[in-house]
């Protein structure tokens, strides 16, 4: 190392030391501006609490994962203007995503005040995108003045639009008379469709009509992907009843996976039914995976 002592190697050693902080100071300065793009200088959105909806930090900022976090903010505020401001974004921002979570924050809102213009959004012949995003609003403020909008929508091709249909049939007050209509969702092609319908089933109509027909459809259907959409709908109910419906089908269902995936909706309902299932499930079924299951599921049962 004697020539870094000549007067040679102390100008090379100068130079080297100017180019590595010549090179630091580049990349700082290339990393600072790709933060300043993917997260910009806005307020935490967590401390919004209550103020104008239009003054949600990040709305109109270029980046569209900043303004879908904003949008998904919005209604903390509290601000009545919220269902504008949401409408505004689901119409006009450029990003699709965007657009369709406003609808979604639209739809939980269930402001009736937005109808007028998500029912002309619909019925003006627009693109799917437009179809679609009504559709998504209308599921979650929909009665039964829009009736005749919501059974278009359970025949749409679009599985989206259909299954924001089985989420309105929820807020009907004729409940015999979407009866047939949502049985018919319940075996959708779409699991999708078939998922909401079946929350819709959870939620707004009796038990006493949707454990019969989860299990005719259990019985009825040579789809395991048709069966397994029933256990979770049956499994949602989480009720003595379910269980004992699952516990019925148990012993028939030829798929190794969907007896398990039965056996978890079971274990979901604490009770003795319960145990005694899961027991006779951990001992006598074919399938060993299927019995280690059901005994892992029995130390887990409350």
């Amino acid at each position: 190392m004697e020539w870094l002592r000549t007067p040679r190697g102390q100008v090379l050693l100068g130079s080297g030391v100017v180019a590595l902080v010549a090179v630091g100071i580049v990349g700082y300065v290339l990393l600072a501006g790709a933060r300043a793009d993917a997260t910009p200088n806005v307020p935490p959105l967590e401390r919004i609490g209550k103020g104008r909806a239009q003054d949600v930090p990040g709305l109109d900022h270029r980046n569209p994962d900043v303004r879908l976090r904003a949008v998904r903010k919005v209604k903390d505020t509290l601000d009545p203007n919220t269902a504008q401001v949401l409408l505004t974004k689901m119409t006009g921002d450029e990003d699709e995503t965007v657009r369709l979570a406003a609808a979604e924050e639209l739809a939980s809102l269930k402001d009736r005040g937005v109808l007028a213009e998500v029912l002309r959004i619909r019925r003006r012949g627009p693109t799917d995108l437009d179809r679609r995003l009504a559709a998504i609003v209308l599921g979650g403020v929909a009665s039964d003045q829009e009736e005749k909008d919501v059974y278009e929508m359970t025949n749409d091709p679009d599985p989206v639009v259909r299954r924001s249909a089985a989420r309105a049939i929820g807020n009907m007050r004729d409940k015999e008379r979407w009866k047939p209509i949502l049985a018919g969702m319940l075996r959708n092609q779409d699991a999708s469709v078939r998922f909401e319908a079946a929350r819709t089933a959870k939620s707004a109509f009796d038990q006493a009509w949707s454990i019969p027909l989860q299990e005719e459809i259990l019985h009825g259907s040579e789809d395991p992907q048709m069966r397994r959409s029933s256990i979770i709908g049956l499994g949602m109910l989480a009720s003595p009843a379910a269980v004992e419906a699952l516990g019925r089908w148990l012993t028939l269902e030829p798929e190794a996976d969907l007896r398990k995936d039965a056996l978890s909706q079971i274990a979901t309902v604490p009770g003795q039914a319960s145990r005694a299932i899961l027991e006779r499930a951990a001992s006598e079924d074919s399938v060993e995976l299927v019995r280690s299951h059901a005994a892992a599921l029995l130390k887990k049962l409350k």
